[in-house]
């Protein structure tokens, strides 16, 4: 009798077990609550100290070092904490829209399959799969991106094509799977996308002079001599005249001024072509001086090698408050007057700490935008048309 009950209370057990089993998976598979749930619940934004990407072309890294965000992948050059913080809230705010079932093959046909495992390149698709670690480069998420969702359009019961309206994604390398309502397609799988590439951006009705110099080459000067007016070439003969068609390049020249590449700090001068540089220097109506350094280009490139310093001129006379229009008595109060001068430091701090961001560094630009500070005097200077008799 003992035998007997010994044995019906192992069955019992082993039936026991088997139910709450059962009734794990079926609430896992279920899980009727994590609809609307964050798919990264609890993610320490203000901690992360370090981002990596890892896609099947690349790896992307970005560090935070002394609160300020770097990346070791281009020699430490600091990068845009306004993309940073716009990521990582994007991926703090991430809601699970739908728990997706999928087996090894459908895992593999959204894209859940990550770039740090080692099987065959052709045997499935591969996700982006991006780590957050904290400090000590302890981890606290990941993320696996997999394919978009395609929402089919309808028309008259038949299907169109899709569109994108979601992403698969997964927190645990692919094991459990979420839908999401947001689109990820501009994770950042290049360096170049976490850096603020704009350098200067100085509008053409504010350059007042330009000079351009170099070896092998007559300096030109440009000059406005009004404002709304056109820059004139400087020290025409008589039989001169200089010819407005090539200026625009010119005045436009900082317009918008951004790099396309950083380039390596261990190229000699002699590499970069800047031993013996073409100078374009502008100076704008606040006296501000954009000296422009233009070395060569590497191999196989049509970039140009670059280095940009800032200055600020002293001003010949006293700068007149924005406001302030001609004919008007001018404020000479102390009030006013110190108010000029806590301006004048405000804008000279601005300056020297954009001189100290530009100056260490030799950037690559596209050739379209370098093409207009190498002009020469023969390109824009012509014979003076004769003016024809009526």
């Amino acid at each position: 009798m003992k035998g007997k009950n010994l044995l019906i209370l192992v069955l019992l057990a082993v039936v026991l077990a088997a139910l709450a089993i059962l009734t794990s998976r079926k609430e896992k598979e279920l899980a009727p609550d994590l609809p609307g749930r964050y798919v990264l619940p609890d993610l320490p934004v203000n901690d992360i100290e370090k981002i990596v990407v890892y896609s099947e072309q690349s790896t992307v890294t970005v560090t935070r070092v002394d609160n300020v965000w770097l990346s070791p992948d281009k020699f430490n050059y600091s990068v845009d904490f306004g993309k940073v913080r716009e990521f990582l809230l994007k991926l703090a705010e991430l809601r699970i829209g739908q728990v997706v079932q999928v087996d090894n093959d459908e895992r593999s046909e959204l894209k859940m399959i990550s770039p740090l495992m080692k099987l065959p390149s052709d045997s499935h698709r591969i996700g982006t799969l991006v780590e957050l670690h904290g400090k000590g480069d302890k981890k606290q998420a990941s993320l696996l991106v997999g394919d978009t969702h395609q929402r089919k359009t309808q028309g008259r019961g038949i299907s169109f094509g899709g569109y994108p309206d979601g992403h698969y994604v997964s927190p645990d390398n692919g094991e459990t799977v979420y839908l999401v309502t947001e689109t990820l397609d501009d994770l950042p799988r290049d360096v170049k996308n976490w850096l603020d590439t704009n350098l200067v951006n100085v509008p053409s009705s504010d350059i007042k002079e330009v000079t351009i110099s170099g070896p092998r080459r007559d300096t030109v000067r440009l000059t406005r001599k009004k404002n709304g007016g056109d820059l004139d070439v400087e020290g025409l003969s008589a039989k001169e005249e200089t010819d407005s068609s090539k200026l625009q390049g010119i005045e436009s020249a900082l317009s918008y001024f951004r790099f396309d590449d950083i380039a390596d700090p261990s190229i000699t001068e002699k590499e970069l072509g800047l031993g013996k540089p073409v100078v374009f220097k502008a100076v704008t109506q606040k006296n501000e001086v954009y000296t422009v350094n233009i070395g060569g280009s590497p191999k196989g490139s049509d970039n140009r090698y670059v280095r940009i310093e800032v200055a600020l001129e002293k001003p010949d006379k006293p700068v007149l408050p924005a406001a302030e229009t001609e004919g008007e008595k001018k404020d000479s109060s102390p009030d006013s007057e110190k108010k000029q001068a806590d301006e004048r430091k405000e804008f000279e701090e601005k300056i020297k700490a954009l001189n100290e961001k530009l100056r260490k560094w030799t950037y690559l630009v596209v050739s379209y935008k370098t093409d207009s500070m190498t002009t020469t005097r023969n390109d824009l200077v012509k014979k003076k048309e004769k003016k024809k008799e009526e």
